[in-house]
């Protein structure tokens, strides 16, 4: 997903980023429901993913910034 990053512009990094943090807000809700284990380990590792790239996108909003 990372290489997407390269052709957008800081405004369009930015909404990615907002919408992430919506995410993954969802995503919490949703880790504390009770689900079968096998949906609980895909919400986490999606969970995990969605903050790698939050944090990968603040990097580079702040780094051009």
């Amino acid at each position: 997903m990372r290489k997407i990053y390269k052709y957008m512009s800081i405004e369009e990094k930015k909404e990615a980023l907002n919408t992430l943090q919506r995410e993954i807000k969802d995503l919490e809700k949703e880790v504390n429901k009770e689900y079968p284990q096998i949906v609980k380990r895909v919400l986490v590792d999606t969970l995990d993913r969605y903050r790698f790239e939050q944090d990968f996108l603040n990097e580079e909003v702040n780094k051009k910034s």
